[in-house]
C-alpha cells in the first residue's frame, strides 16, 4: 500500500531496458508495478522454501490497492480499514475482495485518530464494521493500542462481545453473496494517469470511486465486484454492470463488455471518466467542465462541484442546474441509450466526491432512481 516510484537503480534498469529516461511516465510506473510484484512472490517463494506451511499475506495486496490477478506465492489477502470511517471502508474492499478466489480478511481499528490522539470504539461500532467483512465472506480482526506487557481486563468484555457476534456467523466465512449485478474496477483503468503506483491515501480519483461505489451500495443495490480478470471469466454470468469511473478500459475487455450489451446486458457508466473510456460507442467526446452545479431530483436538490460534461436533450434525461434555485439554466444529469439488445447509460457528472464528503439522502434517492 505504500508502493512509490522509485528514482534509484529501478530507474536505471528502466533506461537500459527501454531507452527512456522519464521517470514520470505510465510506462515506467508500470515496470515498478511488475518489480513489486515480483518482490513479493522472490520472498514470498524463498519462506516457503524452508517453511512451506508458513501463510503469508502482503498488506492490501490483489485488493483496490492492487487490482491485479492472484499470482504471487502468498496465501491469503489482508489489508487494514482507515481507522475512521471505517465501515465505508469494508464495504468498498469487501465487494471487491471477495471474487479473488483466495481466503482473506480485514483488520478493525480498535479506536479513531482524533486530533492525534485515540478514541476506543464501542463493541457495536466494530460489530458494523465485522458485518461488512462477513456478509462477503471475508474473516475478521481487530487491532487494539497495545499496553506491553499487560492485558487491559477493562476492554477484554468488549472483546469478548465482538468475538461472540463473528462466532455466531462463522457460517459466512468463504460464503459468496449471489448477485446479477457487478461493479467493474479495471485494471489498466486505475493505471490510468495515476502518479502513485500501489498507494491509494491521497489519490483524489481513488478516493472519488470509492464515493460512486458507496452511493450504489446505499440505494440497496445488491453487487458484487471485481477487476478486469474476474469480468473476463465471469461477466456473462450479470445482467447489469456498473463500471468504475476511470478513463480507461482493456480493449480486449471493452469489446467483450460491448458484444455482452449487444445480446442484452445493461451498461451503466458511473461519471465522466468512464464516458471518456466508451466515448467511441456512446457517439459523443464528454468535454470536461468543472464548476457548482446543482442537480434536482423530484423536488430536492443537492449542491456539488464536480466534473460534467454536455449532452444534448434528446440522448439526456433529468436536470443538472447552475443556480441555487435550480430554475434557469439546465443541462441533462444522465443518459440511457439502446444498443443492440441492451443499453448504455449513465452520468453526465460526478456523483463520488460530493456523496463521500455529505452522504446526501437526495443523492442516494436520485443514484437509485438512475441505477
Amino acid at each position: 500500500w505504500s508502493v512509490i516510484r522509485d528514482y534509484g537503480r529501478s530507474a536505471d534498469e528502466f533506461f537500459a531496458q527501454t531507452g527512456s529516461r522519464d521517470p514520470e511516465s505510465r510506462e515506467y510506473a508500470d515496470f515498478l508495478r511488475e518489480r513489486f510484484l515480483q518482490y513479493v512472490d522472490h520472498y514470498a517463494r524463498a519462506v516457503h522454501a524452508e517453511y512451506p506451511d508458513f501463510e503469508i499475506a502482503s498488506n492490501w495486496m490483489y485488493t483496490s490497492f492492487c487490482p491485479e490477478k492472484p499470482e504471487a506465492d502468498v496465501n491469503f489477502i489482508s489489508g487494514d480499514y482507515q481507522p475512521a470511517n471505517s465501515v465505508a471502508s469494508a464495504r468498498v474492499e469487501a465487494r471487491l475482495i471477495a471474487n479473488q478466489g483466495m481466503h482473506w480478511d480485514l483488520m478493525a481499528w480498535g479506536f479513531n485518530i482524533q486530533h492525534n490522539f485515540f478514541v476506543e470504539k464501542t463493541p457495536v461500532q466494530l460489530m458494523q464494521e465485522a458485518a461488512a467483512t462477513l456478509m462477503f465472506g471475508g474473516a475478521f480482526q481487530v487491532y487494539n493500542v497495545q499496553n506491553v506487557g499487560k492485558i487491559s481486563e477493562r476492554a477484554a468484555d468488549g472483546w469478548k462481545e465482538i468475538a461472540d457476534f463473528v462466532r455466531e456467523r462463522a457460517e459466512l466465512v468463504h460464503a459468496l453473496p449471489y448477485n446479477r449485478t457487478g461493479y467493474f474496477y479495471s485494471t489498466a483503468g486505475y493505471r490510468y494517469q495515476k502518479e502513485m503506483i500501489y498507494n491509494n491515501p491521497g489519490d483524489a480519483r481513488v478516493y472519488d470511486n470509492s464515493g460512486e461505489l458507496l452511493a450504489a451500495a446505499d440505494t440497496l443495490l445488491n453487487f458484487d465486484g471485481g477487476f478486469t480478470h474476474y469480468f473476463a471469466a465471469h461477466l456473462d454470468e450479470y445482467e447489469n454492470l456498473i463500471v468504475c469511473n476511470f478513463g480507461e478500459t482493456e480493449p480486449q475487455m471493452k469489446e467483450r463488455i460491448l458484444a455482452w450489451v449487444e445480446r442484452g446486458g445493461k451498461l451503466f457508466l458511473t461519471g465522466t471518466y468512464a464516458a471518456q473510456a466508451f466515448s467511441e460507442e456512446l457517439g459523443f467526446e464528454p468535454e470536461r467542465e468543472e464548476g457548482v452545479c446543482f442537480l434536482l431530483h423530484g423536488k430536492e436538490s443537492f449542491g456539488m462541484r464536480t466534473s460534467y460534461f454536455r449532452i444534448s436533450e434528446d440522448a439526456g434525461r433529468g436536470g443538472l442546474y447552475f443556480d441555487y434555485a435550480a430554475e434557469k439554466e439546465h443541462i441533462p444529469s444522465y443518459f440511457v441509450l439502446s444498443r443492440g439488445a441492451g443499453k448504455i447509460g449513465g452520468l453526465a457528472f460526478d456523483i463520488g466526491r460530493d456523496y463521500k464528503d455529505s452522504y446526501s439522502h437526495a443523492m442516494r434517492k436520485f443514484d437509485a432512481h438512475v441505477l
